[in-house]
């Protein structure tokens, strides 16, 4: 079997179907999806029990009390048949040729790991928005710095969403699994392990996941995603990577680059709090004030978020 495909779902009757659907209608067939319901308290578990009722390839696996989309992949894997690890959040889709594509180019160039293009979705506007990324290449490098480069805050689109396929012998002749400590940055992390095995990954131009965005860039509303920004998981995540690499290494250089970024977010948020409670309570004097001693926390809670801002550019080496 090629692909195993890991579905994480808690309380996700109102997207499952369509993730699960977009499965059924994929031009590749040897695969089987693991629905790992995370002890969800809708009508979860129930959908993704009609769907491998109607289907053998879907199976079904329930954790016995909620722990994380980490610890959900996790069971996922001791469970997978496939010689590659696929992934699918239960709010997402794949466009019909996904899995065929990545087969056909991961076969020809001889990868371990590849991910494509995301198509971005705002599920408040029920809209597909554009790619995520501008790519200057058909197929890029993908390395630490890669990685590191394009994601963190600044960013409207992040790597760290990206969804690779990977070969499942990388986890396990690595001992590598998700870091189920961590309810966000966890893929990330186990990409960045991924990558420091030594493996051969790259990223594909062609958009075909449909990512929905955590705010969608035309409604401004929240998405049913479930994930916290929480920004002590993602300089944990970091700190965990950079220990791993020498000094000098260019992938350590860009892990301690991303680090000042987010710690300089982290930074900012208890004073950007401070501001608007100012604000609210016509505390005009103190608020001006701090404005003077940080005028970036300011320009921040100013700054609009952008509508449809186009695809971010990555910045990637070719793959050779």
């Amino acid at each position: 079997m090629r692909y195993s495909i890991l579905v994480p779902a808690f309380n996700s009757e109102k997207t499952l179907a369509r993730a699960l659907d977009s499965l059924s209608q994929q031009s590749f067939g040897d695969w089987e999806a693991l629905i790992i319901d995370d002890a969800s308290t809708d009508g979860t578990a129930e959908m993704a029990e009609v769907h491998a009722a109607r289907d053998p390839r879907f199976r079904v696996l329930r954790q016995p009390k909620n722990a994380g989309p980490a610890a959900s992949r996790n069971a996922g894997i001791e469970h997978a048949r496939g010689e590659w690890i696929a992934l699918l959040d239960a709010d997402d889709a794949y466009l019909p040729d996904r899995l065929k594509r990545l087969a056909e180019i991961s076969d020809r160039v001889g990868l371990d790991m590849i991910a494509d293009n995301l198509l971005l979705y705002d599920l408040g506007a029920d809209t597909i928005v554009g790619p995520a990324f501008a790519m200057e290449n058909a197929l890029s490098k993908w390395t630490i710095r890669t990685l590191c480069e394009n994601d963190g805050p600044g960013r409207h689109s992040h790597a760290g969403w990206l969804k690779p396929v990977f070969r499942k012998q990388l986890l396990t002749e690595n001992n590598l699994r998700y870091h189920d400590t961590f309810r966000v940055g966890e893929d990330f992390l186990l990409n960045a392990e991924l990558i420091l095995t030594g493996c051969r990954a790259a990223i594909l131009d062609e958009a075909l996941y449909l990512y929905t965005t955590p705010t969608g860039a035309v409604s401004g509303q929240r998405s049913t995603s479930q994930t916290v920004v929480n920004n002590a998981h993602l300089l944990a995540s970091s700190d965990m990577l950079i220990e791993r690499l020498q000094q000098g290494d260019g992938g350590r250089n860009a892990l301690l680059e991303r680090r000042a970024r987010l710690n300089l977010s982290q930074r900012r948020e208890p004073v950007k709090a401070e501001m608007v409670k100012l604000y609210k309570n016509r505390q005009l004097l103190a608020l001006a004030l701090k404005t003077i001693r940080h005028p970036a926390a300011f320009r921040d809670i100013l700054r609009p978020p952008p509508v449809s801002p186009g695809p971010e550019k990555l910045r990637a080496l070719p793959f050779s």
